[in-house]
């Protein structure tokens, strides 16, 4: 640390007492060569006559942010870099948010605002604010990430003193769907630091939720509305969405690492007016952490899918948590019903490594009645499959087909599988079975005749089984 009184002063100077009061500069390197010494003489010169005092190191304030509070690092010792540091005099302003709400605009439309956010700011400092009325001084921002919100400047706030600023939010014209719903919009004061203040800390309030009713804003167009209904299926066993669901370690498709994999899935549907777009993804969570993704998502106006995956889950209670859209890249009329989730408690340990497999078998009346009908004789549990199945006509030589068509066949055609009734069947838990009618057989017209019908259980071997070699069923039917 170095004394120094200015060089350029004289008894004669205008602003003598404040070129020989003395001033202090701070130094990163307390070897400085002479040519370093004398700009920073010339430096201190200049600062003295624009009235900037400057102080040692040890005398700054805890709010003088201009100087590392650590030491300099090895790059700035190596640039011996000097900094001046105003010296504020001891009184800044300080501005908080004492109250704050978010209200509903009369009218929803384009380029006009939604909601209006009020906050009363309230200088708790020992120095009058000044005005800023071209930045954002109050803003406030949906939580949510959409980027959703405004702000205003104020006016010059004494100590002491408190005022009331109103701003709009406007009709979000980028993805209108977000709108309806439920938001928490938080408020801060002085982000970009536009005021020197003697805390920053304090400069936080909120959130404050408000509701923007559904069919309250004038969304255009056809939107999609992606959702879920029926909860969700783990292990075999179902649960609604908030309900709870209890395993066994023991039961689990897959252990290792100390974590159980259970066969899970879920259902989701687009309950608006018009298609997903873009493709999507959706992602399961336990505890927060992310435990599966399934990409490539779409939905049609109307339609409901199935999604199945293996997601890992660890012993005792944990919290599953399912995110549609997670990324929120399609434009939705509704986009607070996304979000879903339940209590799932496994009983033991999820230790040492083990593997239950499944086994699929197929099941025919006899005779043929149309029914058919998929078991899972293994112990583990069995990924979404598909069951074909074939129909020959003994001794039949003569042109065109041998088995009676329908219309109604149109509903079972796979290109994978030609000349083939193709029935999709959904994951199954060990144990469990899957039945279905063929929609079609009613209105089948039968010659004189004996028909052989033959099924094929994981037709398309999507399914690693236990056993291969018992896919298959037979049945007849004599006219």
């Amino acid at each position: 640390m170095i004394k120094i009184l200015n060089p350029l002063c004289s008894s004669g100077d205008l602003f003598k007492e404040q070129l020989h009061q003395p001033v202090y500069f701070v130094m990163e390197d307390e070897y400085m060569k002479t040519r370093k010494l004398l700009r920073i003489l010339t430096a201190v010169s200049i600062a003295s006559i624009m009235g900037i005092t400057m102080m040692p190191a040890d005398a700054r304030t805890p709010h003088d942010t201009t100087l590392d509070k650590k030491g300099p690092s090895t790059k700035s010792r190596s640039k011996m870099k000097r900094r001046l540091i105003r010296r504020p005099g001891g009184k800044l302003p300080n501005l908080v948010v004492k109250k704050a709400k978010m209200t509903l605009a009369r009218t929803c439309k384009p380029y006009r605002p939604v909601l209006y956010a009020t906050a009363w700011v309230k200088n708790i400092g020992n120095a009058t604010s000044p005005a800023k009325l071209s930045v954002g001084i109050v803003g406030a921002k949906d939580t949510d990430g959409s980027g959703w919100g405004n702000g205003k400047g104020t006016p010059a706030i004494a100590p002491g003193q408190m005022v009331k600023v109103t701003f709009p939010i406007y009709y979000l014209i980028a993805n209108p769907g977000h709108m309806p719903g439920t938001h928490a919009f938080k408020f801060r004061l002085n982000s970009g630091k536009w005021i020197t203040e003697s805390n920053y800390s304090d400069n936080f309030f909120g959130p404050v939720s408000i509701t923007v009713p559904r069919g309250h804003c004038k969304v255009p167009g056809k939107l999609a509305d992606i959702t879920s209904k029926k909860g969700i299926t783990i292990g075999g066993k179902h649960a609604p969405w908030g309900g709870i669901i209890k395993l066994k370690a023991s039961d689990a498709n897959i252990i290792s690492g100390g974590k159980c994999s259970f066969l899970t899935s879920y259902d989701m549907l687009n309950q608006g007016t018009a298609a997903t777009s873009p493709l999507f993804k959706n992602r399961l969570r336990r505890n927060s952490v992310v435990n599966a993704i399934n990409s490539g998502l779409s939905l049609n106006a109307g339609e409901v899918k199935n999604i199945t995956t293996h997601p890992y889950y660890v012993s005792g209670w944990q919290s599953v948590q399912l995110s549609l859209d997670d990324n929120n890249v399609v434009t939705e009329s509704l986009e607070t019903n996304n979000k879903f989730s339940i209590r799932l408690h496994i009983k033991g340990r999820c230790a040492g490594n083990a593997q239950r497999k499944p086994d699929l078998v197929a099941v025919l009346t006899n005779p043929m009645t149309g029914k058919i009908m998929v078991k899972n004789i293994g112990a583990g549990n069995a990924d979404p499959s598909k069951l074909t199945l074939s129909c020959d006509r003994l001794g039949y030589t003569g042109p065109g087909p041998e088995c009676p068509e329908s219309p109604g066949l149109a509903a079972y055609d796979d290109a994978a599988f030609p000349d083939k009734v193709v029935v999709s069947v959904p994951a199954l838990a060990a144990g469990t079975s899957y039945s279905h009618t063929l929609s079609f057989w009613r209105s089948l017209r039968w010659k004189k005749g004996k028909y052989v019908f033959k099924a094929f259980a994981d037709a398309g071997l999507a399914v690693s089984e236990s056993n291969e070699g018992n896919n298959t069923a037979t049945s007849t039917l004599s006219k």
